[in-house]
């Protein structure tokens, strides 16, 4: 369990934007075990473990022992149709960079959009 409460803090708070009481929900859990899991007092049961694996495509023992990427967990929770999630690890803009001009900056947003496009697609298809 070195990293799990590491681990949750970064899905539920900083990629997922939410509170511990949405994250419960979402899991099917309570907002007190969240807070223990992520505290590290208490370790979750396989249940949870599973649950959350679903919800972020990230094996289980990435989730307890790895130090997970920002970019490699999807910006949204997935549904069990979803199956695997595929990672944007090629030309991610940096967000956090000033950005000297407004062209470079659209441009990189354009050709996101497009890559995302494109993914977006590909899943509709049967």
């Amino acid at each position: 369990m070195k990293r799990l409460p590491e681990n949750l803090k970064l899905i539920r708070k900083q990629r997922w934007k939410m509170s511990q009481d949405k994250f419960a929900e979402l899991i099917d859990s309570s907002r007190s075990k969240i807070n223990s899991y992520e505290n590290g007092g208490v370790e979750p049961s396989i249940d949870f473990m599973i649950q959350l694996e679903i919800l972020t495509g990230i094996n289980i023992k990435d989730l307890f022992s790895g130090e997970l990427q920002l970019a490699k967990i999807p910006i949204l929770p997935l549904s069990e149709e979803q199956g695997e999630v595929e990672t944007f690890e090629e030309e991610l803009p940096d967000y956090d960079q000033t950005f000297v001009d407004l062209k470079s900056y659209h441009t990189q947003i354009t050709k996101r959009f497009q890559r995302l496009e494109k993914r977006i697609q590909s899943l509709e298809r049967p």
